[in-house]
């Protein structure tokens, strides 16, 4: 564990994306001027490493569309971080998955939201045929490959295929990440969940965990109401600490192309620029990330016994007018 209380870091090395998908949080498309130069990020990831942050993310847009993102994951790698890449899968070739794994590649992510049809009604035309080619290569080259679900109305009958679709591929795990209606997001925001379709969402999700061989991951806060186990685990805890739930400023943060940083990458609220201040200033003196940690939250979120171990989803009350806000979604 990071001696920061630091553990998780997501780069969105670039704006730049191959693909319109219509629940982008980052409404990925053209690159932006002001992207963050390999020297910026290389200095970047010196602090990480100083910090001794575990885990790095290289993510985008489309993080393979940087012509020096292989180079950035080897000099990461190079620092002991352990360097993951969230990707829309399409760009990896036999090559480039060879040169991922040379450079010392931790895990690659790549998103599956459905079937084919689905999957291509969201991400676009030839998607889903492309990620699934580059996911088989990630797999040949012997990287760990992960996939990632982001749950909606327009696929909440998709899960149980895409568990199956997982277990074709030979991934070592699956997550399941609800929708926000945040970025290009917000134009569809019809198409996120009732509290009732995501509490069978992830009954079902748990049901699966046990009949398959592939991981199945789910960081939503919300999950803490259908682990009995998980709060029975830290019952003795609950009053004086944060043990779990949303990580939003307690273990990750997010640093955006144009140097920007948010408590979590579906929550656009700066907490400072990597371009003014060290990763360690923004980490320890932030306002913003201050309150985050301390929970103190309104509406039902601040009267709930569960706050510490779940604290709702911040991007979920921030979608809908107030990060501090209670989680709308909660059936609690």
């Amino acid at each position: 564990m990071s001696g920061s209380g630091l553990y998780a870091v997501e780069i969105r090395v670039t704006k730049a994306c191959n693909l319109q998908c219509r629940h982008c949080s980052v409404a990925g498309g053209e690159a932006a001027k002001d992207e963050l130069g390999t020297s910026e990020i290389k200095h970047l990831l010196e602090q990480l490493a100083e910090l001794r942050v575990p885990y790095v993310t290289f993510t985008g847009g489309e993080p393979l569309l940087r012509r020096d993102a292989i180079k950035l994951i080897a000099f990461a790698s190079s620092l002991r971080l352990r360097p993951n890449l969230d990707t829309n899968g399409m760009l990896i070739s036999q090559v480039k998955a060879r040169r991922l794994k040379e450079a010392g590649i931790d895990l690659v992510q790549v998103s599956i939201d459905g079937s084919q049809e689905t999957h291509e009604r969201i991400r676009g035309q030839g998607s889903y045929a492309a990620a699934i080619r580059g996911a088989r290569e990630v797999v040949k080259a012997g990287i760990p490959l992960h996939i990632n679900f982001t749950l909606s109305r327009l696929n909440i009958h998709d899960l149980e295929a895409v568990v199956e679709v997982a277990e074709s591929l030979g991934a070592r795990s699956l997550s399941l990440e609800r929708f926000i209606a945040v970025g290009r997001g917000s134009a569809m925001a019809e198409q996120a969940l009732s509290r009732e379709e995501f509490r069978e969402a992830l009954l079902k999700f748990f049901s699966l965990a046990e009949r398959t061989q592939v991981k199945l991951i789910t960081t939503d806060p919300l999950r803490v109401l259908v682990d009995r186990a998980l709060v029975e685990r830290y019952r003795d805890e609950l009053s004086r600490r944060v043990c779990g739930g949303c990580t939003a400023g307690i273990a990750a943060l997010t640093v955006s192309y144009d140097g920007e940083v948010y408590p979590c990458p579906k929550l656009p609220i700066s907490v400072g620029n990597v371009r003014e201040q060290s990763i360690e200033e923004i980490w320890q003196e932030s306002k913003v990330l201050g309150t985050l940690r301390a929970r103190d939250f309104r509406g039902r979120c601040s009267t709930c016994e569960l706050v510490n171990l779940c604290g709702g989803c911040r991007a979920e009350a921030f979608a809908r007018g107030d990060y501090l806000g209670e989680d709308a979604m909660c059936w609690k």
